[in-house]
């Protein structure tokens, strides 16, 4: 059985709307999403079997484990095993978290030192606490009624009060998987040169190696081809540009694509909808 739930909440009138979705859905091993948001994002595994993959590491998750990414920061989840997953994620406007916790809150997604984490791994007492929530929270956007907006806020604020208290910790301790640096170079490439790349030999001569050994390296570790990389960091850059209203064709070009006929082909295959109905859906 598959749940997909999101809810898009307002707390305060002068503040963008935060998003809790919920997630219980089977996973094949190639199902790979890189997925990029203007809010900050914070997700909790409900379920083992999952890594998060960003530019420099692989963070292999477990149950009641916390992710954190900054807007606009490119990620996706590699999928360790087939099978049923479950997860909880929230989307918060830059605006809504200065409401609640001023420069405290945004310190753990905004920050730029050398040994910024994504993952949070929490001890025994706080990774129960951090569940519980997570449950309480997945069952209010189910069956919340007409109250489940505050307590669902309610919920996130005393989440975000036990990642503040363990992110200087994790930073001490990190337990990130370092990837090869050819590997963590292509990725960084693409990341930043996604609208001006020119095939695969463009990505291995920048990080140094031929296309046969990027191919499999990257493959390896990520779980993905560097071809089907670049095309998913182009279309989450494309879904941006859609959303901020800029046209089909400015957003074929600004993200790298040649032609607006193998944008749309290559957009409705990944999306199940041209970029058109994308930019027009409600």
């Amino acid at each position: 059985m598959t749940i997909e739930i999101s809810k898009e909440i307002t707390v305060h009138p002068a503040s963008e709307t935060a998003c809790f979705q919920y997630y219980k859905k089977t996973f094949l091993l190639e199902d790979t999403c890189i997925t990029l948001y203007d809010r900050y994002k914070l997700s909790i595994l409900l379920r083992d079997g999952m890594a998060a993959v960003t530019s420099g590491s692989i963070d292999h998750l477990i149950r009641g484990d916390v992710v954190l990414f900054r807007p606009e920061e490119i990620h996706f989840a590699r999928i360790l095993k087939e099978g049923e997953h479950e997860y909880l994620t929230i989307l918060i406007p830059a605006s809504l978290l200065a409401d609640f916790g001023g420069e405290a809150f945004a310190y753990m997604f905004e920050d730029t030192t050398a040994d910024r984490v994504n993952h949070l791994s929490p001890p025994p007492e706080i990774r129960a606490e951090l569940l519980r929530l997570a449950e309480r929270m997945a069952a209010l956007l189910q069956n919340g009624g007409e109250a489940a907006s505050l307590r669902l806020f309610g919920c996130l604020i005393v989440v975000l009060e036990y990642c503040l208290t363990l992110y200087d910790t994790q930073k001490r301790h990190p337990l990130a998987s370092a990837m090869p640096a050819v590997i963590s170079t292509a990725l960084e490439y693409i990341h930043t040169r996604y609208a001006e790349i020119d095939g695969l030999s463009d990505i291995a001569a920048h990080a140094g190696c031929s296309v046969t050994y990027l191919t499999r390296l990257f493959r390896r570790y990520t779980g993905i081809s560097v071809h089907g990389y670049l095309t998913g960091c182009r279309i989450s850059h494309a879904k941006l540009l859609l959303d901020s209203g800029a046209s089909v064709t400015e957003t074929c070009y600004r993200t790298g694509f040649g032609d607006c006929s193998g944008f749309i082909k290559i957009f409705r295959a990944a999306e199940g909808v041209t970029p058109l109905q994308y930019k027009r859906r409600e």
